[in-house]
């Protein structure tokens, strides 16, 4: 109500030139009752309030706030603003104006394009001065009073070019070939971190001062990883050449003793981190045991100011100005996956389009990025556009876990809740590659065929997203999985990847879908000029069809051709040590849930000794797999299949129980019970008459 107040009596002094006292506004209790009535008025009219201070500079469009918060420590220090331009101001500030609240134009500085799609600038605030209002998007070049700033305590972010970085002239030439990352202000020269991005390898420049209070000799020592260089006054006066711990110069090995006179030196620090850990540390050695990293109180430091808020010239003009945050982290195997969050400064809702093709609309947007390169973004409300980064900082945000269930559900959810088939082939990868977590997930099927929709996706690519897509689809979506499938067999032909493929094939078409007829013509192309070391493999399979299919006496003759192909004696019993480590191998990576780790071994083992076949040991495995996988009308074929074979299994208790387990997943009770109830009366002092008891209970 007083901001009201204010603008009314402003406007009507303005408009209202009378001499009756009685419509004058004046000070004391009379001028509160008159506002309040006011108040009423204008909120019945449904008029708004006029903005909250005039608007200063005409041909600038957007404006930032700026509270003052602190002041600088010697008169050129100037105050710091950080201003988020996104775009629609100058990157390097160039067009930033500044005013204080009485409407004083203000000596500036621009610094550069910031960190977080914002400018930098110093600002020559008067003694009276509160607020600062920065205004920028004019294109127009500001006026800039260099003689009136010394430039306080920097940080600049550079790229490190490819080149030899042995000495300071190299590492001069790589950083005259650099491009620019972002400046941000710093207090003090104690850096473990990108201050900007996650930019690395890096340059990292400290520009500033150094406030000597008496004349005298000062010690310095520096502390880098990697290379580090130091000048005071345009002068080199330590140099650290080549790779380095931090740690290496704890104890005083990098240090200079400098005559200095009172009063302000130019200093200049420059980090070339060759990438890994990052360090950057100058300190005043007394000796070896009083040493001290320099205090903000030993630079020249500037005023500090607040951000408020961003706004347009016209409260009714688009402001598609926002902010960027992270705000949580999860590793998985080395790649790092984001969460960030962006809204704009106004609260307003605005359209979102990301470099890797996905967009989003609302007041805020939340998703997921993969790796630690900053993701570019254009924010649109109206017309307006505004672009800039999402940058991915250094400093983690929260600690996410895969191993929690919710959090690895946030994680996937927001994944999956944009427009997939825009998405670039690299994103679409790292969302596979998270969801993949959980072998075989379901989840990731639409990003897989978001990944295959991209025609210009390399083979060997494309031959990883069908298998991934039909193995991820094979479970609750079947009639997805067969054309991956096929399709990947069509690709691999004539390459190294082809009998596995086409195994898996055959394989789905047997226990999945039960089209053995599909499956009968797969067979006779893979028999079609199979090499010698395949023939053993295409065996199996076409005893599995027949056996499927109930045709036993057809199946005996390929079962001992089968057997037949091994040799007796030595090899034999070679076999059969290697079946025993291979078995253990499969049930160890099926406990771990490495379901497709796991049938590799299932087919080495398969293909090493096939007599586990008579065994009933190899069919039970299968069986466990193709339950595991959701194939549990496979699993029921694969195990009825063994005992069609032979009766007399020397494991028929276990296979029998697992038959119970299968078909009380499969929501047989009455079934399983029948089968568990065998069990008890047929094996009552087997291990598996114990477990058949329990299932029924």
């Amino acid at each position: 109500m007083v901001v009201l107040c204010v603008s009314v009596r402003e406007s009507l002094a303005r408009n209202m030139e009378t001499e009756s006292s009685m419509t004058r506004l004046s000070s004391g209790p009379g001028l509160w009752l008159r506002c309040g009535w006011l108040v009423a008025v204008v909120a019945g009219l449904g008029l708004r309030a006029a903005p909250s201070a005039p608007w200063h500079h005409g041909d600038s469009p957007f404006r930032a706030t700026f509270e003052i918060t602190s002041q600088p420590n010697h008169d050129k220090a100037g105050t710091a603003v950080s201003v988020p331009v996104c775009g629609l101001g100058a990157e390097d500030g160039s067009d930033l104006m500044a005013f204080d609240q009485d409407g004083q134009q203000l000596a500036i500085l621009p610094l550069g394009k910031g960190a977080a799609n914002e400018a930098i600038a110093l600002v020559r605030a008067l003694p009276r001065s509160k607020t600062l209002y920065i205004y920028f998007g004019s294109g127009i070049k500001s006026p800039v009073h260099k003689t009136a700033f010394l430039p306080s305590l920097l940080c600049t972010v550079r790229t490190l070019p490819e080149g030899d970085v042995n000495n300071w002239k190299q590492v001069k030439e790589r950083l005259d070939d650099s491009k620019l990352v972002g400046t941000v202000f710093v207090d003090t020269i104690d850096q473990a971190y990108n201050p900007v991005d996650s930019t690395d390898p890096a340059f990292l420049v400290f520009d500033g001062y150094l406030r000597i209070p008496k004349a005298g000799p000062y010690t310095y020592m520096m502390a880098t990883d990697d290379a580090g260089y130091l000048f005071i006054d345009d002068k080199l006066v330590l140099e650290r050449n080549g790779r380095h711990w931090a740690n290496d110069a704890a104890r005083g090995e990098c240090q200079v003793e400098v005559n200095l006179t009172a009063g302000l030196h130019q200093i200049r620090l420059v980090l070339a981190d060759f990438g890994g850990g990052l360090t950057a540390v100058l300190a005043r050695w007394i000796d070896g045991k009083n040493k001290y990293v320099l205090k903000p109180q030993d630079f020249g430091q500037p005023g500090h100011a607040e951000f408020k808020q961003v706004e347009t010239r016209h409260r009714d003009e688009a402001n598609p100005l926002f902010w960027t945050k992270n705000t949580s982290y999860i590793n998985y195997e080395g790649a790092q996956y984001t969460e960030v969050e962006l809204g704009t400064y106004d609260g307003k809702e605005a359209e979102y389009a990301f470099r890797d093709g996905l967009q989003a609309e609302g007041k805020t947007v939340r998703r997921i990025l993969c790796g630690t390169r900053s993701m570019p973004v254009r924010v649109t409300r109206k017309r307006t556009t505004a672009q800039g980064v999402v940058p991915i900082s250094e400093v983690p945000p929260e600690a996410f876990s895969l191993k929690n269930g919710n959090q690895f559900k946030q994680y996937a959810a927001l994944m999956l809740s944009g427009n997939l088939g825009d998405l670039d082939p690299s994103t679409l990868k790292g969302y596979i590659n998270f969801l993949n977590y959980r072998e075989l997930n379901e989840d990731a099927v639409p990003l897989y065929e978001a990944l295959v929709a991209h025609r210009d996706l390399p083979g060997p690519e494309r031959l990883d997203a069908l298998l991934g897509l039909a193995r991820a689809a094979a479970r609750s979506v079947p009639d997805k999985s067969g054309p991956a499938y096929d399709k990947a067999e069509e690709l691999a032909r004539g390459s190294a990847a082809w009998g596995d493929v086409a195994r898996e094939y055959v394989e789905f078409l047997l226990y999945r879908t039960k089209d053995f007829a599909e499956a009968e013509k797969l067979l006779a192309r893979m028999q079609r000029g199979a090499p010698k070391d395949k023939q053993t493999m295409l065996r199996g399979l076409q005893l599995d069809l027949l056996i499927l299919q109930g045709k036993a006496d057809e199946a005996k003759p390929v079962l001992d051709e089968l057997l037949g192909a091994r040799e007796l004696g030595a090899q034999q019993r070679f076999a059969a040590v290697q079946s025993n480590a291979l078995r253990q191998r499969f049930y160890d990576l099926m406990k771990d849930d490495f379901l497709i780790d796991a049938r590799e071994v299932l087919y080495q083992w398969m293909d090493i000794a096939p007599v586990d076949r008579l065994h009933g040991t190899l069919p039970l495995a299968r069986a466990r797999y193709w339950q595991r996988l959701g194939w549990l009308d496979g699993a029921l074929a694969e195990l009825d299949g063994a005992m069609l074979m032979d009766p007399l299994l020397p494991n028929l208790p276990e296979v029998e129980l697992q038959r119970g387990m299968i078909l009380r997943e499969a929501g047989q009770t009455k079934q399983a019970n029948e089968v568990f109830q065998k069990i008890a009366k047929e094996y009552p002092n087997h291990p598996a008459a114990q477990e058949a008891k329990g299932a029924m209970k």
